[in-house]
């Protein structure tokens, strides 16, 4: 009889019991939601670049515009563009791929009047202002500034 008890016991030990198998279950629960969770982060971050790439280069493009125009020949006010996610230019008119809404300010501090028309001065200065939104949510991404001199002789 006693033998018996004796291997009963070791039989007993050497077995995986319910709490063992619980326990390793939850370790491993807890290492593939930090996993997901992780991987979950990364896109998002990943796409958060993205956008935000975009849109600084869609503002440089705009700027550039601006300042290979010269001085005198942007017209003052506001206008507006739009983008697709390619930073592709959709026009004036946004539309269904539109993604972007570039916003251009221009001003000037001092004019001439030539002809009965306004002219920027020679000594103006013109402000520039991108702003870069979301679209169709309007969120602002991106908002970029220069100022315009007349420059040579």
């Amino acid at each position: 009889m006693a033998q018996v008890t004796k291997l009963t016991r070791k039989a007993r030990r050497r077995g995986v019991t319910y709490v063992d198998t619980l326990i390793a279950s939850m370790i491993a629960v807890v290492g593939i939601v930090g996993t997901l969770n992780l991987v979950t982060f990364l896109a998002n971050m990943t796409q958060r670049n993205q956008v935000s790439s975009v849109a600084y280069n869609v503002a440089r493009v705009a700027v550039e515009t601006v300042r290979s125009g010269g001085f005198p020949n942007y017209p003052d006010g506001t206008t507006y563009t739009y983008y697709d996610n390619n930073a592709n230019l959709v026009g004036s008119i946004p539309n269904r791929v539109t993604k972007y809404k570039v916003i251009t300010t221009a001003s000037t501090n001092k004019y001439m009047v030539k002809n009965g028309v306004n002219f920027p001065s020679y000594n103006a200065t013109r402000t520039v202002t991108v702003q870069v939104n979301n679209y169709p949510a309007d969120t602002q991404l991106v908002k970029w500034g220069t100022l315009l001199i007349r420059g040579g002789i």
